[in-house]
């Protein structure tokens, strides 16, 4: 499985979006979680960023914070906060190709 990796500028996140979320932990203690939701887009079509010998890495989506209902009904166009690449081994393409072409017989 290749690594995905989602950077997020923290800069453009509307604050007043974070909610706070109490609950009780497996040890019976009251806990308290302040939450952002986010939603990741896949891109249609995969960007390669830079490439090695025996790696890629390719930008595959981008990250915007959730709407809220108010905004999903109005549609409003959601900025774009952060993005998510994904770093893919070549090694071992490299090595299924090569293996490929063997006939044992």
């Amino acid at each position: 499985m290749n690594k995905l990796t989602i950077t997020v500028n923290t800069h453009l996140i509307d604050k007043k979006k974070l909610t706070d979320r109490d609950y009780t932990n497996k040890e019976g203690k009251e806990v308290m979680v302040k939450e952002l939701k986010l939603d990741v887009i896949p891109l249609k079509e995969k960007k390669l960023l830079k490439s090695g010998d025996t790696w890629k890495m390719i930008k595959v989506g981008f990250v915007i914070q959730s709407p809220t209902k108010e905004e999903k009904q109005a549609k409003t166009k959601m900025a774009i906060i952060g993005e998510v690449t994904e770093f893919e081994s070549i090694k071992n393409e490299v090595a299924k190709e090569e293996n490929s072409e063997f006939i044992p017989f």
